[in-house]
Protein backbone atom coordinates (compact mmCIF):
# COMPACT_ATOMS: atom_id res chain seq x y z
CA UNK A 1 0.00 0.00 0.00
CA UNK A 2 2.91 2.31 1.11
CA UNK A 3 4.65 1.50 -2.50
CA UNK A 4 1.16 2.09 -4.17
CA UNK A 5 0.75 5.17 -2.70
CA UNK A 6 4.41 6.83 -3.41
CA UNK A 7 3.56 5.85 -6.64
CA UNK A 8 0.59 7.79 -7.43
CA UNK A 9 1.53 10.85 -5.94
CA UNK A 10 5.03 10.68 -7.94
CA UNK A 11 2.55 10.25 -10.83
CA UNK A 12 0.26 13.14 -9.48
CA UNK A 13 3.63 15.35 -9.83
CA UNK A 14 4.41 14.49 -12.89
CA UNK A 15 0.46 15.03 -14.34
CA UNK A 16 0.91 18.57 -12.65
CA UNK A 17 4.76 19.03 -13.91
CA UNK A 18 4.33 18.03 -17.53
CA UNK A 19 4.41 20.07 -20.43
CA UNK A 20 3.42 22.78 -17.45
CA UNK A 21 4.87 25.98 -19.73
CA UNK A 22 2.72 25.00 -23.04
CA UNK A 23 -0.52 23.26 -21.90
CA UNK A 24 -3.07 25.40 -21.29
CA UNK A 25 -2.21 27.55 -23.79
CA UNK A 26 -3.40 30.44 -21.95
CA UNK A 27 -2.83 32.61 -19.15
CA UNK A 28 -5.37 34.49 -17.44
CA UNK A 29 -5.40 38.35 -16.22
CA UNK A 30 -5.95 37.02 -12.71
CA UNK A 31 -2.30 35.36 -13.21
CA UNK A 32 -0.48 37.69 -14.79
CA UNK A 33 -2.19 41.11 -13.03
CA UNK A 34 -0.10 39.31 -9.50
CA UNK A 35 3.05 39.92 -11.42
CA UNK A 36 3.59 43.74 -10.24
CA UNK A 37 2.32 43.47 -6.52
CA UNK A 38 4.58 40.14 -6.30
CA UNK A 39 7.46 41.44 -7.30
CA UNK A 40 7.18 44.65 -5.13
CA UNK A 41 7.65 42.45 -2.08
CA UNK A 42 10.55 42.40 -0.05
CA UNK A 43 10.03 39.41 1.53
CA UNK A 44 10.39 41.11 4.96
CA UNK A 45 7.60 41.09 7.74
CA UNK A 46 6.60 44.27 6.30
CA UNK A 47 5.05 42.89 3.75
CA UNK A 48 1.95 41.51 5.96
CA UNK A 49 0.98 44.79 6.78
CA UNK A 50 -1.66 44.80 4.19
CA UNK A 51 -1.86 41.03 4.10
CA UNK A 52 -4.75 40.51 1.84
CA UNK A 53 -4.96 42.23 -1.96
CA UNK A 54 -7.22 42.86 -4.43
CA UNK A 55 -7.12 40.13 -7.32
CA UNK A 56 -6.85 40.42 -10.20
CA UNK A 57 -4.58 43.43 -9.63
CA UNK A 58 -4.85 47.11 -11.19
CA UNK A 59 -8.52 46.48 -12.55
CA UNK A 60 -11.41 49.00 -12.08
CA UNK A 61 -13.37 46.61 -10.09
CA UNK A 62 -11.54 43.82 -8.54
CA UNK A 63 -13.80 40.47 -7.94
CA UNK A 64 -11.06 38.21 -5.92
CA UNK A 65 -8.55 38.35 -3.27
CA UNK A 66 -4.56 36.81 -2.97
CA UNK A 67 -2.60 36.43 0.31
CA UNK A 68 0.15 38.02 0.86
CA UNK A 69 1.91 34.85 1.76
CA UNK A 70 1.26 33.19 -1.81
CA UNK A 71 1.80 36.29 -3.22
CA UNK A 72 5.59 35.84 -1.31
CA UNK A 73 5.61 32.47 -3.02
CA UNK A 74 4.56 33.64 -6.23
CA UNK A 75 7.53 36.11 -6.27
CA UNK A 76 9.71 33.46 -5.14
CA UNK A 77 8.77 31.92 -8.32
CA UNK A 78 8.98 34.87 -10.23
CA UNK A 79 12.23 35.38 -9.40
CA UNK A 80 13.36 31.99 -9.73
CA UNK A 81 11.94 31.16 -13.15
CA UNK A 82 11.36 34.62 -14.61
CA UNK A 83 7.97 36.26 -15.70
CA UNK A 84 7.34 33.53 -17.76
CA UNK A 85 4.75 30.91 -17.97
CA UNK A 86 6.79 28.37 -15.78
CA UNK A 87 7.17 30.88 -13.50
CA UNK A 88 3.47 32.11 -13.42
CA UNK A 89 2.22 28.58 -12.92
CA UNK A 90 4.75 26.86 -10.78
CA UNK A 91 3.30 27.77 -7.48
CA UNK A 92 0.15 26.05 -8.35
CA UNK A 93 1.60 22.89 -9.56
CA UNK A 94 3.49 22.37 -6.66
CA UNK A 95 0.76 22.78 -4.50
CA UNK A 96 -1.27 20.73 -6.13
CA UNK A 97 1.44 17.83 -5.50
CA UNK A 98 2.46 18.41 -2.30
CA UNK A 99 -1.70 18.23 -1.96
CA UNK A 100 -1.46 14.98 -3.38
CA UNK A 101 0.33 13.64 -0.64
CA UNK A 102 -1.22 15.39 2.46
CA UNK A 103 -4.28 14.16 1.41
CA UNK A 104 -3.00 10.99 1.13
CA UNK A 105 -1.65 11.50 4.97
CA UNK A 106 -4.89 12.58 6.02
CA UNK A 107 -6.68 9.38 4.17
CA UNK A 108 -4.50 6.96 5.81
CA UNK A 109 -5.48 8.91 8.87
CA UNK A 110 -9.24 8.51 8.55
CA UNK A 111 -9.70 5.49 6.37
CA UNK A 112 -9.58 2.14 6.79
CA UNK A 113 -6.64 0.60 5.72
CA UNK A 114 -5.58 1.39 2.30
CA UNK A 115 -7.41 4.89 2.48
CA UNK A 116 -4.25 6.99 1.97
CA UNK A 117 -3.38 5.11 -1.14
CA UNK A 118 -6.97 4.81 -2.35
CA UNK A 119 -7.23 9.43 -1.65
CA UNK A 120 -3.59 9.37 -3.65
CA UNK A 121 -4.59 7.51 -6.56
CA UNK A 122 -8.27 9.50 -6.37
CA UNK A 123 -6.26 12.37 -6.39
CA UNK A 124 -3.27 12.06 -8.68
CA UNK A 125 -6.10 11.28 -11.57
CA UNK A 126 -8.88 13.88 -10.62
CA UNK A 127 -9.71 15.94 -13.49
CA UNK A 128 -10.44 19.22 -11.53
CA UNK A 129 -7.84 18.86 -9.26
CA UNK A 130 -5.37 18.35 -12.14
CA UNK A 131 -7.22 21.40 -14.07
CA UNK A 132 -6.88 23.85 -10.76
CA UNK A 133 -2.80 22.26 -10.26
CA UNK A 134 -1.78 23.76 -13.90
CA UNK A 135 -3.70 27.22 -13.71
CA UNK A 136 -2.12 30.20 -11.92
CA UNK A 137 -4.68 30.29 -8.49
CA UNK A 138 -3.73 30.81 -5.12
CA UNK A 139 -7.21 28.05 -4.16
CA UNK A 140 -5.16 25.32 -4.71
CA UNK A 141 -1.87 26.56 -2.71
CA UNK A 142 -4.75 26.46 0.41
CA UNK A 143 -5.65 22.57 -0.05
CA UNK A 144 -2.16 21.50 1.47
CA UNK A 145 -1.76 23.75 4.41
CA UNK A 146 -5.76 22.79 5.39
CA UNK A 147 -4.62 19.45 4.98
CA UNK A 148 -1.86 19.61 7.38
CA UNK A 149 -4.08 21.49 9.83
CA UNK A 150 -6.74 18.99 9.84
CA UNK A 151 -4.10 16.26 10.19
CA UNK A 152 -2.98 18.08 12.95
CA UNK A 153 -5.94 18.25 14.42
CA UNK A 154 -6.92 14.36 14.09
CA UNK A 155 -3.44 13.68 15.83
CA UNK A 156 -4.22 16.01 18.56
CA UNK A 157 -7.26 14.27 19.41
CA UNK A 158 -5.93 11.03 19.42
CA UNK A 159 -3.12 11.96 21.57
CA UNK A 160 -4.89 14.59 23.36
CA UNK A 161 -2.08 16.68 22.55
CA UNK A 162 -2.60 20.44 23.30
CA UNK A 163 0.42 21.68 21.22
CA UNK A 164 -0.67 19.46 17.90
CA UNK A 165 -4.03 21.33 18.63
CA UNK A 166 -2.26 24.37 18.18
CA UNK A 167 -0.49 23.66 15.15
CA UNK A 168 -3.39 22.68 13.39
CA UNK A 169 -4.67 25.90 14.56
CA UNK A 170 -1.86 28.24 13.48
CA UNK A 171 -1.64 26.01 10.32
CA UNK A 172 -4.94 26.60 9.74
CA UNK A 173 -4.40 30.73 10.09
CA UNK A 174 -1.68 30.94 7.69
CA UNK A 175 -4.05 29.47 5.23
CA UNK A 176 -6.29 32.98 5.74
CA UNK A 177 -2.54 33.96 3.88
CA UNK A 178 -3.15 32.04 1.26
CA UNK A 179 -6.59 32.76 0.60
CA UNK A 180 -9.60 33.85 2.13
CA UNK A 181 -11.54 30.61 2.20
CA UNK A 182 -9.22 29.79 4.51
CA UNK A 183 -11.69 30.77 7.25
CA UNK A 184 -14.82 28.25 6.43
CA UNK A 185 -11.89 25.82 6.51
CA UNK A 186 -10.68 26.86 9.77
CA UNK A 187 -14.36 27.32 11.28
CA UNK A 188 -14.81 23.83 10.59
CA UNK A 189 -11.84 22.72 12.01
CA UNK A 190 -12.71 24.37 14.74
CA UNK A 191 -15.91 22.58 15.12
CA UNK A 192 -14.09 19.44 14.91
CA UNK A 193 -11.57 20.33 17.58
Amino acid sequence: LAALAACAVAAGAALRFAALPRVPESLWIDDLSLIAPALRLTGRAADFADAIRPAPYGVPKAYGSVGVLYLEAYRASLERFGATVLGVRFPSALAGSLSVATGALLGRALLPAGGGALTALALAGMRGHLILSRWSWNMIALVPIVDLAALALVVARRRRSALLAALGGAAAGLGAHVYLSAWPAGAALGLFA
